[in-house]
């Protein structure tokens, strides 16, 4: 445990911190206003700035969550930046600062811009001192966004984002004031502040005034030109024409491409992956971050969504994706947001659509009965199904369809999008054990291993007569099954329990653990998910060097296996997210399935880093190894040296 004994040090000096930080007790702190007290606890402190505990912050919004508070609680800090909150009862409290100029605190996190912060017990009448937010200054970033001339342009989008990877992902997460947008004044400046120390990608895509903005060819200015130099003698020479003007000499030549300004990511490239991150230090401004938009030839796709007989569908969601676009990356398109409406005869028009390589995904609803059964209440018995001669349609999309759509600044038209009836995964429910009667309601799903703008959006459905059930409208994708536990009762006892599913089995594969891959016209039938009324446990206490419980830790627990550290799929069930200790410094992780675990402690960590596989990588040298068979339950208690 001597990775834990630097995370133990590691905590001490964050306690000694907020003991640094005390209220003088001659002091009058702003106290709460906001209702009749419920309790004689109370909890006060003081905002400081990153600075150090002698730069109190005034009038900073301090606001209070809690186990023991269903609204929110809100105080301003004084002028000696003094908060407290009263009329508390006993509960887990969390306390969040914000100011102007600042970064959002949590309170005794070791990275006060980072959430969570550490939860503040409250026994009952108990009154907690001493409490220490500390609000970071935060980074700035500004520039000038710029023509292929050097000319300032106005009222151009302008994103600062960061990059993280959430389940597998990556993604772009907007930062800063305004949610990290905001537009280009006259000067083509903008400046973005708030920023938490960290690196940024700033990127920049102008608001579309116009669907048709053309280029002038050197033919249309010539002809026009032309045009100018006959002369009212040599149009009257050749007469008029039926509309009453001279004709011209020649057609006119054709006209010049459609353009639009492109998206560009500091300092000049057209898509995430090859910005250049920008890096914010606490306070501190990042100024001369320019770059310059470009004109890039844009086209129109025009097409047509028809069923496979031939009929229009309806409830059409139709989306245009760049290839390898970001999530959150809204910047990946030329001035629209890439998702249009169908027409009532199934047609369809994305406008200035830029250069490149797109996916075309649509999703419909057949509106044919034959899958009512899954949305009906429950009948007598308190089992679900489709009451006698009920057959509503289905308005749940199962109806899909992908193309792949090249873009090179010519329109294209005539695109058949030909919708295709989706796939379905079906089988039964049962319990080990005696099984809970009537059967419990609950919701499976088939969950996509990589998320898409509309495809592979989670199938839905409930068990049904005799625990069969029905997951439809799949399109090709891999999946993982998720069954979610439930209580319910046991036949012939008044008592409700706790079921968890075991498994899922089908073809000797788990698919709770295992994705399975749905390929198109592929039905998956006779899958078989077990519930269990037993789950293996995991409790124990986290001591001190006295024996007594220790305090300000996360522990977290998640499989051994590093192919299941994916939280959004294969891991879900056995991943457990760092969580606070109890009062007594106790912890439990319950509903676990049979595996091998690593038991961990942290002092602090960032969301994403529970995706990075380098972070646990790191965490699990340092974590204990726990064995759990399936039901088992075990103890372990860690004392820190």
């Amino acid at each position: 445990m001597a990775a834990i004994r630097r995370v133990a040090i590691a905590g001490l000096s964050l306690a000694m911190l907020i003991a640094a930080g005390g209220v003088s007790a001659q002091q009058t702190p702003v106290r709460d206003r906001g209702g009749d007290p419920i309790g004689p606890g109370s909890i006060s402190g003081v905002v400081v700035s990153d600075e150090g505990p002698g730069h109190p912050v005034r009038r900073a919004i301090v606001q209070l969550t809690g186990t023991a508070i269903r609204m929110p609680k809100q105080v301003v800090s004084d002028d000696a930046g003094r908060f407290a909150f009263t009329g508390l009862s006993e509960g887990r409290f969390s306390i969040v600062v914000n100011k102007a100029g600042y970064v959002r605190s949590y309170a005794g996190a070791r990275r006060p811009w980072r959430s969570p912060g550490v939860p503040i017990e409250l026994a009952a009448g108990e009154r907690k001192t001493n409490v220490v937010a500390v609000l970071q200054r935060g980074g700035v970033i500004s520039g000038r966004v710029l023509d292929d001339q050097g000319q300032p342009l106005q009222n151009v989008r302008v994103q600062v984002m960061e990059r993280r990877v959430t389940n597998g992902e990556a993604q772009l997460i907007r930062a800063g004031n305004a949610g990290g947008q905001l537009t280009t004044d006259d000067r083509g400046m903008y400046r973005v502040w708030g920023l938490a120390p960290g690196a940024y990608l700033v990127g920049a895509a102008p608001q579309q005034t116009t669907r048709d903005a053309r280029l002038v060819t050197q033919n249309e200015l010539q002809w026009a030109l032309t045009q100018v130099q006959l002369g009212a003698t040599s149009y009257a020479s050749r007469g008029t024409s039926a509309a009453g003007m001279p004709p011209p000499l020649a057609p006119a030549p054709e006209r010049g491409p459609a353009v639009a300004y492109a998206p560009v990511y500091y300092p000049g490239a057209t898509d995430a992956s090859g910005a250049a991150a920008v890096t914010v230090e606490p306070g501190l401004e990042r100024s001369g971050i320019d770059f310059n938009l470009r004109f890039v030839p844009t086209a129109a796709v025009r097409g047509t969504v028809v069923m496979p007989d031939g009929t229009t569908p309806t409830n059409v969601q139709i989306a245009l994706t760049p290839q390898g676009a970001l999530l959150g990356d809204d910047l990946a398109a030329v001035g629209f947001t890439l998702r249009t409406s169908v027409n009532p005869q199934g047609q369809f028009i994305f406008a200035a659509v830029g250069p490149g390589v797109y996916l075309l995904t649509a999703r419909a609803a057949s509106g044919q009965p034959g899958r009512e059964r899954l949305q009906m209440a429950p009948q007598p018995g308190g089992r679900a199904g489709a009451a006698p001669g009920q057959s509503p349609p289905s308005r749940t999309p199962d109806l899909w369809a992908q193309i792949e759509i090249g873009v090179d600044g010519r329109d294209v038209d005539n695109v058949s999008v030909v919708f295709q009836r989706g796939m379905s995964v079906s089988g039964r429910v049962v319990f080990e054990g005696a099984a809970p009667d009537p059967l419990p309601r609950m919701s499976l799903t088939m969950r996509p291993e990589r998320t898409s703008a509309l495809l592979n959006t989670p199938a839905q459905s409930q068990p049904v007569e005799q625990g069969r059930f029905e997951l439809y409208g799949l399109a090709p994708g891999r999946y993982v099954i998720g069954a979610p536990s439930t209580s319910a009762g046991s036949t012939g006892q008044g008592t409700t329990r706790r079921w968890t599913a075991k498994s899922a089995m089908w073809n000797g594969r788990d698919l709770l653990d295992e994705p399975v891959e749905i390929q198109t016209g592929q039905d998956i039938s006779d899958v078989v998910v077990t519930y269990s009324d037993v789950a293996a446990e995991v409790t124990g206490a986290i001591l001190d060097a006295d024996g007594k419980p220790a305090s300000g830790f996360f522990v977290m627990l998640f499989p051994a296996d590093r192919a299941r550290w994916s939280l959004g799929l294969t891991g879900a069930r056995r991943f457990r997210t760092p969580t606070t200790l109890q009062p007594d410094g106790r912890f439990r992780f319950a509903d676990l399935p049979a595996g091998d675990y690593c038991l961990a402690l942290l002092t602090d960590f960032e969301p994403q880093d529970l995706s990075d596989p380098a972070f646990l990588e790191q965490v699990a040298a340092a974590s204990i190894r726990i064995s759990l068979a399936h039901g088992e339950k075990k103890t372990q208690d860690i004392k820190l040296r």
